[in-house]
């Protein structure tokens, strides 16, 4: 469903046709939407890639997303992927030579996240990013970024919201626990699979090394 679409819908079944109240529930519905794909285990909702350029001398550098799962450098075959280390540590340790190897999380913004590599560099050189993106404002013809039979989700957290505001709390709480529910199920649905090979511990000599270089 699209944005204007949900937005219909839950009027409709609330029988509101104010346009102050079509404007309220738009933005509950982002609200709502932006409380779901930066829950655990929504991450592939939000996630991609980014990329950055360097400045000389500058050991910094901003990534314009919310969060950096990985930082890695593509010039490389197989891409070369920095280890992470706390900012602290890194900034004590000896200041290495191109191309960087670690990186550490310097700074957090509202939509911005900011590196501390282990080289000063020498020249201006691109690193990608995994990232967890800024979720997108939702509006008009716009659709949530997961899987569509989902999308009741939205309507169940905005009609709990609304009849809260109707002091409906009753009603309020039976909305909300569909909502929780159906996040639940959400969830359970992105991390099930038939064949994943995935647990911990799978590849032990992937820890991060003591030494830089």
């Amino acid at each position: 469903m699209t944005f204007n679409e949900l937005k219909n819908r839950i009027a409709d079944r609330l029988n509101l046709t104010a346009a102050t109240a079509l404007t309220r529930i738009g933005q509950e519905i982002n609200e709502r939407y932006r409380e779901i794909v930066s829950s655990v285990g929504l991450v592939t909702s939000i996630r991609t890639t980014k990329a950055a350029t360097t400045t000389i001398a500058n050991r910094s550098l901003t990534f314009q997303c919310e969060k950096i799962l990985s930082v890695y450098d593509t010039a490389y075959t197989p891409v070369r992927v920095l280890q992470e280390y706390s900012f602290d540590e890194l900034r004590n340790m000896t200041v290495g030579t191109d191309p960087p190897r670690a990186y550490a999380i310097e700074r957090m913004g509202a939509s911005t996240v900011t590196i501390f590599l282990s080289t000063s560099p020498a020249t201006a050189f691109t690193l990608t990013a995994d990232v967890e993106d800024n979720p997108a404002e939702l509006e008009g013809n716009l659709v949530p970024a997961f899987p569509a039979s989902y999308n009741d989700i939205l309507i169940r957290g905005v009609m709990a919201d609304e009849l809260y505001k109707m002091e409906k709390y009753d009603l309020s709480q039976q909305q909300e626990d569909k909502f929780e529910k159906r996040l639940s199920e959400l969830r359970f649905f992105i991390a099930k699979s038939a064949y994943g090979n995935l647990y911990q511990g799978k590849h032990p000599d992937s820890r991060p090394s003591a030494g830089l270089v």
